[in-house]
């Protein structure tokens, strides 16, 4: 929820008599509750955090606080997650990286990252493989 990118939409049927009756206690729970992303809501789309009455209103402003919320992710979402905590290269064997690959001198591949010469490895065409 504090997430700069998450942001408030509220259905508020006037019509509904439970609701009217009871609108200052349900917006003292608001407030109290969002009190921060109401007041950031109202930047992007007042009519969002004061409630929402109709249907025809909604679907003006959803598009409104849904772009808001794809530029306050662009905005401030980590872009690479992984490069805050750089973790090491995953080995199949210890000593791998300074010893070559194993089994590569049976390969025919050398030193890790050498690429072989294609003549001298496996059986060429026809050839038996044992």
């Amino acid at each position: 929820m504090n997430k700069p990118w998450v942001q408030v939409l509220i259905p508020w049927n006037r019509q509904d008599e439970e609701n009217a009756a009871q609108e200052a206690s349900l917006r003292d729970a608001l407030e109290l509750a969002l009190r921060r992303k109401l007041a950031e809501g109202r930047v992007t789309s007042s009519l969002a955090v004061r409630g929402v009455p109709t249907l025809g209103d909604f679907r003006r402003v959803l598009p409104a606080v849904i772009m808001a919320a794809v530029r306050h992710y662009f905005r401030y979402a980590p872009a690479c997650p992984s490069l805050a905590d750089p973790a090491e290269r995953p080995r199949l064997f210890a000593g791998e990286a300074g010893e070559g690959l194993p089994g590569a001198a049976l390969r025919g591949l050398g030193v890790a990252g050498a690429h072989p010469d294609p003549r001298e490895v496996g059986p060429r065409l026809g050839e038996p493989l044992l």
